[in-house]
Formats: structure tokens, C-alpha cells, sequence
């Protein structure tokens, strides 16, 4: 096959033409580093796929940091939304290339989320589970991270105390207490 065209697109990437025939277009980074991409150079089937998949996980790359960059996301949430673009070979080998670079940690993910959701939501410990399993966590790093689940102060509202108790006043243990008294 010969390259006939070269062309940049509205988007800023390059579009190849190859014996008249649009292929691919590709982003101006993999253009630019690959000096196969020449105009009425002959170039190989396998060549233009190998150059179409560099592509491929450069994009899957940049969505998957532009999702990071946005929110943290656990490994298995944020292979769930790049698979809606990509094929699960690309996502599994960027997937794993992201937490080679530190990038993904479901475990530490997973302890700040339990922690936030325990303090400051109020959340009992079955629906941080819930939660976590929600957030695509596996089931190894969910009983690891309830494991280390330091649990806050077990402490009444001073809400809970005005509508229970009488007067402001807490009821001593073993009292029996009126009836009246109370709030109903």
C-alpha cells in the first residue's frame, strides 16, 4: 500500500490515506514520532495496524488520565468506563501500566473511601461494603480495607438527646424514669 494523503483534521490529529482510500487518523504525537507515515511511501498491512493500536492505547491512556484527573476511580470502575471506548485488551494493558506508575491503588482508594464514608457520611460498616463493591473494589482489598476500619466514637447527637431525654437532662442507668417526661 502507498500513502496518498496526509491531512490534518478539525481535531487536531492526522488522517491517512493509503492508495486514495481513507484508513485512520491518528493523534499528532504517534504522526509525528512514527517516519513511516510519509507520503508515497510503500507501507505494509501490519506496519498501519501496529501504528492504528499505538494510537489506540495512546488514546486510552489520555481518556483514562483525563478520568483520574477528575476524580480518583478504582481500577475496576475505571476499566468499566474505558471499555466503553476501547477494546479490553487496550484497558487491561493501560489498566495495569497506570498502577505500575503508582497511578491506581485500589487499597489506598479503598481506605479513604470507607474512612469518608464511615466519618463523615455516617454510613454503617454493611453499606461501606456495599460501597466498596459498588466501586468495582475486589473482594480481597474490601476485607482487607474493613479489617483496618478504625471505627469513630460511638456518641449520641445532642439532636438525639433533646428529642429523648427530659428536660436536657440524661436519665442516670437503673432509674426507671416518667413517662411523661419523655419527648414523644
Amino acid at each position: 500500500m502507498t500513502i496518498t494523503r496526509l491531512g490534518e483534521t478539525k481535531k487536531g490529529r492526522f488522517s491517512v490515506f493509503a492508495d486514495g482510500e481513507f484508513l485512520f487518523s491518528v493523534h499528532k504525537d504517534i504522526f509525528l514520532s512514527r517516519k513511516e507515515l510519509e507520503l508515497g511511501r510503500e507501507v505494509s498491512v501490519e506496519l498501519l495496524e501496529e501504528i492504528r493500536l499505538e494510537d489506540e492505547a495512546y488514546s486510552c491512556k489520555e481518556k483514562a488520565l483525563t478520568l483520574l484527573e477528575y476524580s480518583a476511580h478504582s481500577a475496576g470502575r475505571l476499566a468499566e468506563k474505558l471499555r466503553r471506548f476501547y477494546p479490553p485488551e487496550t484497558v487491561d494493558i493501560t489498566i495495569e501500566r497506570l498502577g505500575e506508575l503508582g497511578l491506581l491503588d485500589d487499597l489506598d482508594y479503598g481506605r479513604r473511601l470507607a474512612a469518608d464514608l464511615l466519618n463523615l457520611r455516617g454510613y454503617s460498616l454493611g453499606r461501606v461494603r456495599q460501597a466498596l463493591f459498588q466501586r468495582r473494589l475486589d473482594r480481597e482489598t474490601i476485607e482487607q480495607v474493613m479489617e483496618e476500619l478504625e471505627l469513630p466514637e460511638m456518641r449520641v447527637s445532642s439532636l438525639e438527646k433533646i428529642l429523648w431525654f427530659p428536660k436536657g437532662s440524661i436519665p442516670e442507668e437503673g432509674s426507671p424514669g416518667n413517662s411523661e417526661d419523655f419527648l414523644w
